[in-house]
């Protein structure tokens, strides 16, 4: 039963249900079988509500007396149909609330149905005008997230601008419940599930290329917790999937934790071939945060729940990668990892950036000198408050994988999830990639600060702190933003300030400006650009330095 439930929790409804019907009978406790039962009456009751709501539907729509109305509403009506499923049921609830009721019109009761659909409960409407522009709004915003060329993106924005529903609220709830926008490929080599794809490279870098492996029954309206994995020297991605998601078993199928849990799993193929050691720079930063932007475009990701993980090689990439970048992380996991290179020290300078970060290492006794690289980063981790941070170290081992850890690693996982919106934070950079933090980005560092590492040692070593900070009263918000006096972006959502009263930016080293209305073309190319639909950001205010 235990693990029937874990199936259900992670959204495996076929599995759970065989599962079920040919659960034992025998030597089996009476509670146990009333359990059995009760779950098999709820699947039961969830189909006969599925087949009633198709039904009901559809000789709904033939009631539409408008005859352009009917057929607008004809595509959605039957999308609902072919896809509403017990986790997307919740969607429809005002709709089922009128269903039955005979003196709310039929077009009112299609205008819930179809909103629902496409925004959500919280955003309904029982305008059916609204709710066929909202069907009309997705479509172009699908159209807008995938188009490379920025005059195609202009014309499509105003498109949507002319549009009833198009409108900031409302197009930040259909980003957060269509389905990921670009088409999913053919599984690669015909395994379930698995997927090969390359990123183009930006900025002179090659092109990049990342597999993934999806949980059994993936369902892309679905959120799905993801790991992020990088493999080792001398590794391969495809063994980082297997680590995690399992091996394949005569039927293709994997049996790991990852599938148990339903986790997606992805293994950027981010090293040089023959690369021994991680170099801190700025191409395998892109391969690990290109290849997670480029999947959150293609699959059902929760950004809340992504964590990054490595071996060896690439511990060391995702303990670096995930103090440079904490605001992508819901936690890091370095395994078997070394703090730093005897050529770098990046770690030591940013080990404050681990508040912000839960950490899980996991290494072993006799992995040659490892504890005492990392023992003086451990200590500060461990004897500073405000830090999340558990370190598993095996006695008697050495330089191994430890998948007798996994357990352990998801129970941990299952409970943590990122704070986006945090209202205050200060972070330490020096990178001049290492450059945007939650809400505020520095689109410039000082040269006098920037330490990349082809540029190694630096003179003088002294880190930029990013600071921000967010304050409410009765007349509105004040914003306020310490870093450097060069050109700096702080981008604004509901979730961060009242846009309905008077936001106030406060940013070092230049006049305070008042905050701008929400804009859905900052929604939209920050969608576009970040790949995270569940949180766009609604506003920007661009400072243009000094």
């Amino acid at each position: 039963m235990k693990e029937i439930k874990y199936r259900r929790s992670a959204g495996q409804h076929q599995l759970a249900q065989r599962s079920l019907e040919q659960f034992p009978t025998d030597d089996i406790a009476g509670a146990t079988l009333i359990e059995v039962r009760e779950i098999l009456e709820k699947y039961r009751l969830v189909k006969q509500r599925l087949q009633q709501l198709s039904e009901n539907l559809r000789a709904q729509h033939k009631l539409v007396a408008q005859p352009d109305a009917r057929a607008l509403l004809e595509p959605i009506i039957q999308e609902i149909c072919d896809e509403v499923n017990s986790h997307t049921l919740t969607r429809l609830t005002a709709y089922f609330q009128l269903a039955d009721d005979p003196g709310t019109p039929v077009n009112e009761k299609l205008a819930l149905a179809a909103s629902g659909w496409l925004v959500g409960t919280d955003n309904v409407t029982d305008n059916l005008p609204v709710a066929l522009s909202l069907v009309e709004v997705r479509q172009l915003v699908r159209a807008y997230l995938n188009e490379d060329l920025q005059p195609r993106r202009a014309d499509l924005l105003s498109q949507i601008r002319s549009q009833e529903a198009g409108v900031p609220r409302l197009v930040a709830a259909l980003l957060a419940h269509m389905q990921p926008p670009l088409p999913r490929t053919e599984p690669y080599e015909g395994i379930p599930g698995l997927h090969r794809l390359t990123v183009p490279g930006q900025n002179g870098l090659a092109d990049k290329s990342y597999l993934v492996q999806l949980p059994p029954e993936y369902d892309p309206y679905r959120r799905y917790p993801t790991i992020v994995t990088l493999h080792g020297s001398g590794t391969t991605a495809p063994l980082q999937i297997d680590w995690w998601a399992g091996g394949l078993d005569q039927r293709d199928r994997r049996r790991g934790q990852g599938a148990r849990h339903g986790y997606i799993v992805i293994a950027p193929e981010w090293a040089e071939l023959k690369q021994k050691k991680y170099q801190y720079s700025a191409r395998e930063h892109a391969a690990v945060l290109d290849s997670l932007r480029d999947a959150c475009r293609r699959f059902a990701i929760d950004t809340d729940r992504v964590f990054l993980s490595g071996h060896s090689m690439g511990g060391d990439a995702a303990w670096d990668i995930g103090l440079a970048h904490p605001d992508q992380w819901a936690g890091v996991i370095p395994i078997v990892a070394t703090a730093d290179s005897n050529q770098y020290n990046y770690n030591a300078l940013y080990w404050k950036n681990a508040k912000h970060v839960p950490f899980y290492f996991v290494g072993g006794e006799l992995d040659g000198d490892k504890m005492a690289k990392n023992g003086y980063q451990f200590d500060r981790y461990l004897r500073h408050r405000g830090f999340d941070t558990t370190i598993v170290q095996f006695q008697g081992r050495g330089h191994e994988n430890f998948s007798d850890e996994i357990l352990n690693l998801f129970a941990w996982m299952n409970r943590l999830q990122r704070n986006f919106y945090p209202s205050e934070f200060e972070c330490e950079t020096i990178r001049s990639w290492d450059n945007y933090f939650w809400w505020v980005e520095i689109k410039e560092l000082p040269k006098h600060l920037v330490a990349d590492p082809h540029n190694w040692p630096p003179r003088r070593i002294r880190t930029l702190k990013v600071s921000a900070k967010i304050l409410h009263s009765d007349d509105g918000s004040r914003v306020t933003v310490r870093s450097t006096k060069g050109p700096t972006t702080i981008w604004l959502s509901p979730q961060l300030v009242d846009f309905d009263r008077q936001i106030r930016i406060h940013c070092q080293g230049f006049r305070s400006v008042d905050g701008p209305p929400p804009d859905i073309g900052v929604i939209l190319e920050d969608a576009r650009t970040r790949g995270d639909r569940l949180h766009p950001f609604w506003a920007r205010v661009d400072l243009p330095g000094n």
